[in-house]
């Protein structure tokens, strides 16, 4: 048995272990908080719930692409809009 999972039997939440978690983790972290909010988490909606949104961008290339796979909207109205002619 690995030292990480005696600290989850004896009741340490595994979000206070410094243990590699998998994309899946991240992405129920996104559900939930879409499901919180009642709506597409931003970048800094993520922060002030104390997330980190580099990790979805190292891990899953962009945020975007994290929100994608998680199957919740992208949030285009944060984007400029720009026509060049």
């Amino acid at each position: 048995m690995k030292y990480s999972d005696v600290l989850i039997k004896a009741g340490i939440p595994v979000e206070l272990l410094n243990t590699p978690k998998s994309n899946e983790y991240y992405i129920q972290i996104l559900k939930q908080l879409a499901e919180k909010l009642g709506h597409t988490p931003s970048m800094s909606e993520m922060k002030r719930e104390g997330q980190d949104p580099s990790i979805y961008v190292n891990r899953f290339g962009s945020y975007n692409k994290a929100l994608k796979i998680a199957g919740l909207p992208i949030n285009e109205s944060n984007f400029i809009k720009k026509r060049y002619w």
